[in-house]
């Protein structure tokens, strides 16, 4: 109990989150991935067969970062199953989080437009502003992204054109300014981007969700500024310590993704 109370009060969210959907999904977004693969070796062990149904993001969240590690193979026949269990329930929040999830091995894969494609259904039924915590952070960390990677700017409405995101709190702020950072880069001005990735990523850091923090840094370092290779030289220092070997190498090959016209290369 004191656990959870801590989390929350650090995270800045509801103590009932943590109580009611456990720490599985604050673990992993907090950088705590032995405690987050942890907790899924103990519901495997204890229920077996029935652990997806008990736990349903244990798993594709020990894939997830099984990804981070090794790579795509690492955690694909574990997250597809996991997902295709989810999807088979035909609930929103099941399909979100298939979406969410399989976010992980497209993104490692280069499908980054696949990403986009099974949110947008998802997303037009409940945009990001009524979402709780835990959805809004596993559709931020993965539609953003993808976004930039396809010149989408269209989806970014869905953050930036309804203040009510805002207010939900500060992580849902931050994910403004992540947002408006990646339409401007898209837009092709590297100053306003600067300043919002900055912005988005010091939010993140100080409530502590730090996989958020460095994942943003491989994007902001698209500006090109020197703030932003610090930010990338910090989430490389997280990947190693973490054994993530796999991610590490492609955070090391963002350097040399930079800016032509205004655009990402």
């Amino acid at each position: 109990m004191q656990s959870g109370r801590d989390y929350a009060e650090r995270l800045a969210i509801p103590e009932g989150m943590i109580f009611h959907y456990g720490v599985g999904w604050v673990n992993w977004l907090t950088g705590r991935w032995p405690q987050a693969r942890a907790l899924w070796e103990t519901v495997r062990s204890r229920w077996s067969e029935d652990a997806g149904a008990i736990y349903p993001s244990a798993g594709p969240i020990a894939a997830s970062i099984a990804i981070e590690i090794g790579g795509p193979d690492a955690g694909r026949q574990q997250l597809m199953e996991s997902t295709t269990r989810l999807r088979a329930t035909e609930t929103w929040r099941a399909l979100l989080w298939a979406a969410s999830y399989d976010a992980n091995l497209w993104m490692a894969e280069g499908n980054y437009q696949k990403v986009l494609d099974s949110f947008k259904p998802v997303l037009q039924k409940r945009p990001p502003s009524v979402h709780d915590v835990e959805d809004f952070a596993l559709t931020t960390r993965a539609v953003l992204p993808a976004a930039l990677l396809t010149d989408d700017r269209s989806i970014l409405s869905l953050w930036l054109e309804d203040p009510s995101v805002a207010a939900g709190g500060a992580l849902y702020q931050a994910a403004v300014e992540h947002a408006r950072a990646v339409d401007s880069l898209l837009r092709g001005d590297l100053d306003a981007a600067d300043q919002a990735f900055g912005r988005a990523l010091n939010t993140y850091r100080h409530l502590g969700w730090h996989l958020l923090a460095h994942e943003l840094a491989w994007q902001w370092a698209r500006t090109g500024s020197a703030a932003a290779d610090q930010a990338l030289a910090a989430a490389a220092a997280f990947y190693a310590e973490q054994g993530a070997t796999w991610r590490k190498q492609w955070v090391a090959n963002q350097k040399l993704a930079r800016i032509k016209d205004g655009r990402p290369t």
